[in-house]
């Protein structure tokens, strides 16, 4: 709310807003099951973003669940999966 009264008063209509997460530091424990996952998934000829999902569907761990949420959808909006991953610290240099 304070967002959309700070550009009103600029002129400017918020038509959406939504807050922006990220882990701190993924263990690589869940690193390793997720690349497993995505390459037999992808080996599979699953496409990319049904891949995503599914593995997103079957992760108990909420916060590893929304992150691989929010990568499928850069990757409907036409982000790399390079850089969604990168965007979430999933990836290093």
């Amino acid at each position: 709310e304070q967002l959309r009264a700070d550009l009103y008063e600029s002129h400017i209509g918020l038509l959406e807003a939504r807050a922006s997460f990220s882990i701190r530091s993924i263990p690589s424990a869940y690193k390793q099951l997720f690349f497993s996952q995505l390459a037999s998934l992808l080996q599979s000829h699953v496409p990319l973003h049904t891949a995503l999902t599914l593995i997103a569907a079957s992760t108990k761990q909420r916060a590893f669940k929304a992150l691989i949420e929010d990568v499928a959808r850069q990757i409907v909006q036409g982000v790399s999966l390079s850089d969604a991953l990168r965007g979430h610290n999933f990836s290093d240099d």
